[in-house]
């Protein structure tokens, strides 16, 4: 029965949410309810809000000749159960992370480098070296130079390691970079972009083994890749 199957899942849902998010002396309903509330939980929010009341229904009105009140359609059954599988297995930073990083070197000719950026819609290239981060090219970095130094003369043999004093990643005017692990929640990774740092705005977050800086590129994050991410959920959902 429909019933019964939806129950039995709602108790899954329960169990899961009460090992991830329970406290002592917790009820089952406190962690789905604090789990509903939180950012982890808000695009769960009003499907779960729904089954939180078919149960309650179900399990407070006495089953009569063998028959519940109703009975949740198959459809809902079926949404309840991927919420919980999707709980359950969490995705993490290096699932919605780009993993085939458009790369440029000290020795790419800035007009390249440029050119490639535009066609592909990139406003960074980082530079990594032996898989490690070492610096930063975009658009920044040539205003940066010509903010102190009074205009940037490009020519076919003007290199990206010429512009050197405006590569490393605390040297952008107006934008900073950040790590985090692969492990990381995307929840954790989106607040690292609305949390601000003076005036400066977080453009990409570069996962690495450690979460820090100096470990191997794993893959990076823009504000776009979080938003994608998101919408493809909730489609999914």
């Amino acid at each position: 029965m429909n019933a019964d199957d939806f129950l039995n899942l709602y108790k899954e849902l329960e169990r899961v949410l009460f090992e991830k998010y329970g406290r002592a002396g917790d009820k089952y309903d406190n962690c789905v309810l604090r789990f509903l509330n939180s950012r982890e939980g808000a695009v769960f929010k009003d499907r779960l809000d729904i089954c939180r009341e078919m149960r309650n229904v179900l399990t407070h009105y006495p089953v009569e000749n063998g028959q519940y009140v109703f009975q949740p359609s198959d459809e809902v059954i079926e949404d309840l159960r991927a919420i919980v599988k999707t709980i359950e297995n969490p995705l993490t930073a290096k699932d919605l992370a780009i993993k085939n990083i458009f790369t440029v070197s000290r020795d790419t000719a800035v007009a390249q480098a440029l050119s490639t950026m535009a066609e592909k819609g990139y406003s960074h290239a980082p530079i990594i070296d032996e898989g490690k981060l070492t610096g930063v090219f975009s658009i920044s970095t040539l205003l940066s130079y010509a903010l102190k130094y009074g205009g940037a003369l490009l020519s076919e043999a003007t290199k990206v390691g010429d512009f050197e004093e405006f590569l490393s990643v605390d040297a952008h005017s107006g934008e900073y970079f950040d790590f985090a692990s692969p492990q990381a929640s995307p929840v954790a990774v989106e607040k690292m972009f609305s949390d601000k740092k003076g005036k400066k705005r977080l453009v990409i977050v570069f996962l690495t083994e450690s979460g820090r800086s100096g470990g191997k590129v794993k893959g990076m994050i823009t504000p776009w890749d979080i938003l994608s991410a998101k919408n493809t959920f909730r489609e999914m959902l």
